[in-house]
């Protein structure tokens, strides 16, 4: 067998693709919905900067990588969300639609921020002791850690809310 050709056999791993970043990826995240176009999943990566980007990842067959594609035609950037301009995006996680993205960072006054992953706009923010640790969805409910609280924060945030939250947060953007 030839070393030097990729290969698909389960021996060997198989990198498909990298995505080219502006700055340091620190947290990512995969989206729960898949669609049946031709870039059905989504991963959210937080960055050293404070941005949080959403790329649309096109789907690969575990059996056969086609390497006819460029690398720039198997992922696009749909979103670039704006979290903290001063601290990194330590903490993402998606609800279990999809349709909500929540971000923290693990330095200053513990902002825990809910994205419409749609529209891509800021819904709300709930600020804890510190700064965020971890953040986990369980059904509606968010579990936050913070850095000065011996407390886990349930903090309840669905699409009903989401969309009582929509038009406020259109506004503002």
């Amino acid at each position: 067998m030839n070393h030097n050709m990729p290969s698909t056999s389960s021996f060997y791993w198989l990198c498909v693709q990298e995505i080219d970043l502006e700055q340091i990826p620190i947290s990512l995240a995969w989206s729960p919905f898949v669609s049946t176009g031709p870039y059905p999943s989504l991963v959210a990566i937080g960055m050293n900067d404070g941005t949080i980007a959403l790329w649309l990842v096109k789907s690969f067959k575990s059996s056969c990588v086609e390497f006819s594609d460029t690398c720039e035609d198997r992922v696009k950037l749909v979103q670039h969300l704006r979290s903290s301009p001063f601290y990194p995006v330590t903490s993402i996680a998606f609800n279990a639609t999809g349709t909500i993205l929540a971000s923290g960072n693990s330095k200053g006054n513990g902002f825990v921020n809910f994205w419409s992953v749609e529209h891509g706009i800021l819904l709300y923010t709930y600020c804890g002791a510190g700064g965020v640790q971890e953040i986990c969805w369980m059904g509606e409910l968010l579990a936050c850690c913070f850095t000065r609280s011996r407390e886990v924060k349930l903090i309840l945030y669905n699409d009903h809310k989401m969309r009582n939250n929509i038009v406020f947060a259109a506004c503002r953007k």
